[in-house]
């Protein structure tokens, strides 16, 4: 989930977010929803819980992620094994 994109996008249309952890990189697809408080639709879209950007994590400075123009970066310092944990959480039925 991204709370706030931009105004290119409308909301409930089909949309795709690029996300990084260092050179490690994977595609969402999603969906914009409303968001009538920011103004701007947010994201919703899907990662599986393997995919190997959850591991680059560990040993990354910062998560990027784009939808259409809108970048977001969060700092990953002091992650540690808290990118593995929630991982395998996320495998759990």
């Amino acid at each position: 989930m991204v709370g706030e994109t931009d105004a290119s996008l409308k909301p409930n249309e089909k949309a795709t977010a690029a996300i990084s952890a260092g050179s490690q990189k994977a595609t969402v697809r999603g969906r914009t929803v409303p968001n009538e408080l920011a103004g701007v639709p947010s994201f919703m879209g899907g990662l599986s819980a393997s995919d190997p950007l959850f591991a680059a994590l560990t040993g990354s400075d910062n998560l990027v992620i784009k939808v259409a123009k809108a970048r977001t970066v969060v700092p990953l310092k002091g992650i540690g094994s808290k990118a593995a944990d929630f991982s395998k959480t996320c495998r759990k039925p």
